[in-house]
């Protein structure tokens, strides 16, 4: 559109598209540089170590969940089965102690497939029996009633197993009560450590 100014001169009145400077460098869009990097911001590298070390931890975290798990269900299993020791040796010495004329005897036989039915069954439980004779005698899992000295022993060794020991998994519910065999020395040492042991626990009580 015109209008008319002094001298009879037209003008063009219309609005003409504003012109824009170019911009400065610095506050152009920022890009990426070779190695991934932009001006305020981690490397691709540095992505990456960060997201495995994300699922390196996650994965930490599910293994130790799994592995409480695991000790609660053996911890809770155990308290479960610990009141029936008791029932279990008697019943080993029922059938251990039946008379020869009543071996081939209907009740005798039927109490002794009660008794491996039972253990087997106790077994799948995850149940494991502690204590055997022949293996070398671990404190650990053993308790030493009795000692017998055999001079050609070679280390201490478990002669008899008076009562059954369990545990399930790594949990031991129930050390093995065990005869101990052994050189005449250790044989006295370990009389010894016994006798030092039961003290302590009676001046305990």
């Amino acid at each position: 559109m015109y209008r008319v100014v002094s001298g009879n001169a037209m003008r063009d009145t219309r609005q003409q598209p504003e012109s824009h400077a170019p911009e400065a460098a610095g506050s152009a869009t920022e890009r990426p540089t070779d190695d991934g990097r932009t001006d305020d911001g981690p490397t691709r590298d540095e992505l990456l170590a960060l997201l495995r070390q994300e699922r390196a931890d996650f994965q930490n975290y599910r293994r130790r969940v799994a592995d409480d798990r695991a000790a609660e269900l053996e911890r809770a299993r155990g308290q479960a089965l610990e009141p029936i020791f008791p029932l279990l040796d008697d019943l080993a010495r029922a059938v251990a102690n039946v008379p020869p004329e009543l071996e081939s005897h209907p009740w005798a036989r039927g109490i002794s497939l009660l008794g491996s039915r039972l253990s087997e069954t106790l077994k799948r439980l995850g149940l494991e029996t502690v204590g055997a004779p022949g293996e070398p005698f671990d404190p650990t899992r053993h308790e030493a009633v009795v000692f017998e000295p055999d001079p050609d022993a070679r280390g201490q060794t478990v002669g008899a197993v008076i009562r059954p020991g369990y545990r399930i998994g790594g949990r031991l519910l129930r050390p093995a009560e065990v005869v101990v065999r052994g050189q005449p020395d250790e044989v006295a040492s370990g009389r010894r450590h016994a006798h030092d042991h039961a003290k302590d626990q009676t001046s305990g009580g």
